[in-house]
């Protein structure tokens, strides 16, 4: 705060140079005005020119054009209407004279000056008038609700009946810009520009819309505009983050932004687009440690003041890569001061840090969080999940076993968390597995219930009673479950399930904030039946089986531990559970908790390995249709080549580094309300699959519906929701084919 405080905004000096005869050079000096173009200067720079040489050659600002070189091209050409700031300091300009600075001022400005101001209109007809109200207001209803594609549907038809709506102009450039549609933005808003009475917001609008495109000067024109047309303080300050934000992450005037941040600070010490843009520069000048109050103070007031999203995901991508080291989480800490007690506030920063990739470090502040309050039950929930994102679970159980240690004495519904450390307590995750263990096995209760809620609608649930302490506690005992059959420790899951199924009971459990939780608990408890059967009896072992690896969300659960003949040879179905993934996470950029939980699991694949892949149902499921209804693509299709693309540019990317054999699952078309899509979705990955040689598709997609893909075929129902194991009959048979 103080460095910010007493930092002095130094005048800058630029040379502008006439290198053509006569020679002149002069200096030209800017005090930190946002008011300032690089025009104003040259027109300065001419007056003295003149006044000198006047008599031997005479420049107008006409014939000569401005370049970041000697020679005048259009990639090197510096726009007289660009900010002075945008300059770097001590920055040379030269002065070259132009045969044609007019033509080549048009076209750099080509979009905004081929708008026209609207002819007078004649008075429309009262019932159309009506009709483009209510277009116009029932679209705002929809852009409010996130329905971009029917507000965009009704705005175009609006546009038919009154092309000059300046309302709506803006209201559909605003739209085209937040769903990355940059140039149809650019039309609307300039068209908007030319009719609008009010242009402030416009040009804000407009300035993001050039940065966004890669267009700078244009952007930083636009938001000088907006700046003058603004009287809100806090909006001068946005307007004014956005142009040092330009100027350093693109512009290279960087110590010119950084004066426009500090200059933010002086009248606003927590506005949180100048704290991260400070932040960032402070970083790159390896003060990273030294930022870290500013940084914790852009994540709180980016929360107090409800930022936009980007601006959210920027500050929280920087903290993830402050922190992301060995030391960083104590920088943290230390920096927190007395404020590190504060088992709530290092718990955010715990959700700040994992949802942007740095998943150690928000392991380090729950357990952090676990020592001061040991038992805090959500917190050990958490850190029990953090450590399944990083596939150590060897980490997960030892959390679990330290949470019932340290709290014996906590029950829901009378089952205890001593009974549970009774039967966990002895086991070794790395020993007890099938592969290495010998172990005798418990045989499942009658009264544990093997038909699912949603196929057995006529038994509705009864509310659940429990408090979000003895959820949470609960939580903890179905994830041990989970960790046991992810792992292949079998033996004991079907005791516990035993013992848990009377706290389930007919709960509406699957309501509650334990969920997901709840979900791969009803799940494996549906799968142990199939299970045991398989290797209870021990007449098989599963050592006697070469591993394939079965790498999907969930839906990598039921053919866990089956067993399909592949090229003559018997192989056990092993579970590379990644939670959550879509395959819209599988992008490079994304630093999204499941996709860092992909990369752990994958490299808990040895290289070579053939791996069974089975990934889309969540985005099936959730994203396609929500991201079509928000307009980022046109329909369906245009979504599912999207995301299906990024799936297969992952899988190519593995066949590479990995030398992994990879097989495509289809999508199951479990659900009767996302079938119709998972069906048009596994055609299209079908067709990707098959343009890629080193990939194999698992063609049974048509044996798992009825009338023509219509109908789920119940044969391999399960819960509702996944596969029963018996379907692995049918990968068996596509293995076959692909050989």
């Amino acid at each position: 705060k103080e460095s910010i405080n007493q930092s002095i905004i130094m005048t800058s000096k630029f040379y502008f140079h006439f290198n053509s005869e006569p020679n002149f050079t002069a200096v030209v000096k800017w005090n930190g005005s946002l008011d300032v173009t690089v025009g104003d200067s040259l027109a300065d720079f001419l007056v003295r020119f003149n006044d000198k040489h006047g008599a031997q050659r005479s420049l107008s600002s006409s014939e000569v054009g401005l370049s970041n070189s000697p020679v005048l091209t259009r990639s090197q050409r510096i726009l007289e209407s660009s900010p002075l700031s945008s300059l770097s300091d001590r920055q040379d300009v030269y002065v070259v004279l132009d045969d044609s600075p007019r033509t080549a001022k048009q076209t750099t400005n080509s979009r905004s000056s081929s708008v026209k101001k609207p002819e007078v209109e004649e008075k429309k007809d009262p019932a159309v008038q009506a009709e483009i109200t209510k277009a116009f207001d029932q679209a705002k209803k929809f852009e409010a609700k996130n329905h971009i594609a029917k507000a965009r549907m009704l705005i175009l038809h609006l546009l038919e009946m009154d092309p000059n709506h300046g309302a709506a102009l803006e209201l559909i450039g605003r739209m085209d810009l937040q769903r990355g549609s940059y140039e149809d933005a650019l039309t609307h808003l300039h068209k908007a520009e030319g009719v609008a009475t009010k242009r402030r917001k416009l040009f804000g609008m407009l300035g993001e819309t050039y940065y966004r495109l890669g267009e700078l000067p244009s952007a930083i024109k636009h938001f000088q505009n907006a700046l003058k047309h603004t009287k809100s303080e806090k909006r001068k300050d946005d307007i004014e983050a956005w142009i040092a934000r330009v100027k350093y992450e693109q512009y290279g005037s960087q110590e010119a932004a950084i004066r426009i941040y500090e200059q933010i600070f002086n009248r606003n010490q927590s506005h949180p687009q100048a704290l991260i843009g400070y932040c960032m520069a402070a970083a790159d000048r390896g003060q990273g440690k030294e930022s870290i109050p500013h940084l914790l103070k852009a994540i709180v007031s980016a929360q107090q003041q409800k930022s936009d999203k980007e601006t959210v995901k920027r500050i929280g991508l920087h903290f993830a890569s402050v922190i992301d080291r060995s030391s960083g989480v104590r920088d943290v800490l230390e920096s927190l001061g007395d404020a590190a007690t504060a088992v709530s506030s290092i718990s955010f920063l715990s959700t700040v840090a994992k949802n942007h990739g740095a998943i150690k470090a928000s392991v380090g502040f729950l357990v952090h969080c676990a020592n001061l309050e040991p038992f805090n039950r959500s917190i050990a929930l958490n850190l029990i999940h953090n450590y399944e994102v990083l596939a150590d679970y060897n980490g997960c159980f030892a959390q679990c076993k330290q949470f019932l240690s340290r709290n014996s004495s906590a029950s829901v519904a009378g089952l205890g968390a001593s009974q549970i450390s009774a039967i966990i307590d002895s086991i070794d995750l790395k020993q007890d597995t099938i592969f290495k263990s010998d172990q005798r096995w418990e045989k499942l209760d009658d009264s544990v219930k093997t038909e699912d809620q949603i196929i057995n609608p006529n038994k509705p649930p009864k509310p659940c009673p429990y408090s979000n302490t003895e959820l949470d506690l609960f939580a903890i005992y179905i994830t041990i479950v989970k960790i046991f059959y992810v792992t292949g420790c079998l033996h004991p899951i079907t005791k516990l399930i035993n013992l848990m199924h009377k706290v389930k009971s007919d709960y509406d459990i699957h309501l509650t904030s334990i969920r997901n939780e709840h979900a791969y608990y009803s799940c494996i408890a549906h799968l142990m039946n199939n299970v045991t059967e398989k290797w209870m009896n021990g007449d098989q072992k599963p050592t006697d089986f070469k591993p394939l690896y079965f790498c999907g969300d969930s839906h990598s659960l039921p053919p866990a531990y089956q067993t399909v003949m592949m090229n003559d040879e018997p192989r056990i179905l092993i579970p590379k559970l990644v939670t959550g993934l879509k395959c819209w996470h599988m992008r490079r950029e994304s630093k999204f908790f499941p996709s860092m939980n992909f990369d752990n699991v994958l490299a808990t694949i040895p290289k070579g390995s053939e791996v069974i892949f089975n990934f889309g149902e969540i985005d099936c499921r959730e994203s396609l249709i929500i991201c079509v209804e928000k307009g980022r693509y046109a329909n369906l299709d245009e979504a599912m080549n999207v995301v299906i693309g990024i799936y297969m540019g992952r899988l190519k990317q593995l066949i590479t580094r990995r030398k992994l054999a990879i097989y495509v699952h289809p999508v199951a078309p479990v659900l009767d309300i996302t079938r119709k899509n998972v069906v048009k979705f596994n055609r299209i990955l079908e067709r990707e699959v098959s343009k890629i040689p080193e990939l194999k598709w698992l063609d049974f997609d048509n044996r798992m519906t009825l009338n023509n893909q219509k109908l789920f075929n119940y044969v391999y129902a399960l819960d509702g929701t996944h596969l029963s194991p018996r379907y692995v009959t049918l990968i068996e048979a596509a293995l076959k084919k692909c050989e």
